[in-house]
């Protein structure tokens, strides 16, 4: 580790100020940091505070809590770019991962090596990782940060270097860690917040649900090994559906020369449940939303009410007593 050193510190009267760190250590591991803060020539009591440190290596680059570490691959190997979660004891959490498109395969991200840099935003490390299209005609800068809580913000700037207007959807992809046979899921239906094990999670075609009812809120949970992996995203984007994770769209359309941004979606990965989730969700995306989420029901009690209600709202069939013609081999096409 690097030496001791003692700096000064300016803060006015009812504000906040911040002093970047940087570390070198000889090897990778875990190490506490010990401060003294002195004010006005008499020392403060010691107190633990939680902290966000970012390092780059040779093929990855990381943002690290006491508890997490979110890491990004650099080279050219992954179909898709993304990042890994996992917690300081080597317990994979699963990951997202990033696309941009169409054509999606292809993608223009496809086989770029990404150039990392760390630069400190709102007191904190965030990672920049940037790359350009085979073509050479999209930049991309994809900006990754962490909070010592377990807050993973993903953002997306792309800028059309080429002569022709380029209209593209970028799409992060939850793909969490599924090796928990007792992991749960929660999801935000009108009326109802569906939670079940994941295992026996029905595909969203089995909900009986027209395409907008199939989320109330922007957020979707997964429970699993004592932690929470969930996705917050604006009301703005699209959203397509798996049994278990979420896939989040954003349209970009970009005139000759222009830069777009793309909104922030957020992953909270922390010890806990869903209720953590939604109040994240409701501090970042809704503040005026209800305190109290929507009663808890099972999936399948779910459907059976919804598939209950729709037959009941279906006029009666007719009985016919028609004899039923088999096709002939003559007739048969």
């Amino acid at each position: 580790m690097t030496p001791d050193r003692v700096a000064a510190l300016e803060v006015p009267a009812k504000s906040a100020a911040t002093l970047p760190i940087t570390l070198a250590a000889w090897g990778a591991g875990a190490f506490d940091l010990t401060t003294t803060v002195v004010v006005n020539g008499r020392a403060m009591e010691p107190a633990s505070h939680r902290v966000v440190a970012a390092g780059i290596g040779p093929e990855r680059a990381s943002l690290v809590t006491g508890d997490l570490t979110v890491s990004a691959g650099l080279g050219p190997k992954e179909w898709r770019p993304g990042i890994s979660l996992a917690r300081r004891d080597g317990t994979d959490l699963g990951g997202v991962e990033f696309a941009f498109g169409p054509p999606f395969w292809p993608s223009p991200t496809l086989g770029q090596v990404w150039e990392a840099r760390i630069e400190q935003r709102q007191g904190r490390p965030s990672l920049i990782l940037a790359a350009t299209s085979r073509d050479r005609e999209l930049a991309f800068e994809r900006t990754i940060t962490l909070t010592p809580s377990g807050l993973v913000g993903m953002g997306l700037a792309a800028t059309n270097r080429g002569a022709m207007p380029r209209s593209h959807s970028l799409l992060w992809s939850t793909n969490p860690e599924q090796s928990d046979r007792d992991a749960k899921v929660a999801a935000p239906l009108h009326g109802t917040t569906l939670y079940d094990i994941a295992a026996d999670w029905p595909d969203w075609a089995n909900l009986a649900l027209a395409p907008d009812e199939h989320l109330a809120e922007q957020w979707f949970a997964y429970e699993a090994h004592g932690w929470c992996l969930g996705t917050i995203w604006t009301p703005r984007a699209r959203l397509r559906l798996h049994r278990s994770a979420p896939e989040v769209l954003h349209r970009l359309d970009l005139a000759p020369g222009e830069s777009a941004v793309a909104p922030t979606t957020y992953l909270v990965v922390a010890p806990g449940t869903w209720r953590e989730v939604r109040a994240r969700w409701r501090q970042f995306v809704r503040p005026d939303a209800p305190a109290e989420a929507a009663p808890v029901r099972p999936a399948l009690r779910a459907i059976l009410a919804r598939r209950s209600s729709s037959t009941a709202r279906q006029p009666r069939r007719s009985r016919s007593r028609t004899p039923r013609r088999d096709a002939s081999p003559s007739t048969r096409p």
